[in-house]
């Protein structure tokens, strides 16, 4: 399990009755593996991440029901949670699973040969010249992953994962109001054609969608 395999975006356009999603599916409730404890759904569907960490006048509230404050507070218990397979009680597992990964890593998985097959504690640890500009993390994520504890390297995971998302974001001007891309559904095209009052140029505005 991971978390594209919820947060989807173009894997369905060739499925029936699929289309390009802002990293969402299409489930009521998204499926969690098997265990014991009988569960096949989680409580919630996956929620769009784009647009999802916005300011807010109200803060910032995730998961529909404010379950979570902030990106870090929500990514790092669905790592050690029922999402990734973990029951109650397994947290210290999952967290010592997770550092494994990212220890033993080779970087010869098919992902990995998108992005120069680096393995992830070379990446986190972001020292070895080898590394292209374009994969180089910050600093302030980096990892020293020879060193580090499992918490540690999973505490650094999830805030790479944290700042990754925040950054999902649909295309915006200097104005602000997001601009609608060639790949926008077709609810969105008929919203910036007008239909619905907007702050400029017929975009759609929040309220307009939350009545």
């Amino acid at each position: 399990m991971n978390c594209r395999a919820c947060h989807l975006v173009d894997e369905p356009l060739d499925t029936s009755s699929g289309g390009m999603r802002t990293y969402t599916d299409f489930a009521r409730r998204s499926p969690v593996p098997v265990r014991e404890d009988g569960a096949t759904v989680a409580p919630r569907n996956s929620p769009p991440l784009v647009n999802a960490t916005l300011p807010r006048a109200g803060g910032l509230l995730l998961h529909f029901d404010a379950e979570f404050p902030t990106t870090a507070d929500l990514i790092k218990p669905t790592f050690a949670g029922r999402n990734f397979c973990w029951l109650p009680g397994e947290s210290a597992q999952a967290i010592s699973h997770l550092a494994k990964i990212i220890r033993e890593d080779d970087g010869s998985g098919p992902l990995a040969s998108d992005f120069g097959k680096l393995p992830y504690y070379v990446v986190l640890t972001g020292t070895d010249p080898s590394i292209p500009g374009e994969f180089r993390i910050p600093e302030p994520f980096r990892v020293s992953v020879a060193t580090a504890t499992d918490a540690e390297i999973f505490n650094a995971v999830a805030n790479l994962v944290s700042a990754c998302t925040e950054g999902l974001v649909f295309s915006q001007d200097e104005t602000g109001p997001s601009i609608c891309p060639p790949t926008m559904c077709s609810w969105g095209k008929t919203a910036c054609r007008g239909l619905l009052p907007g702050r400029r140029a017929g975009l759609p505005i929040a309220g307009d969608y939350s009545r």
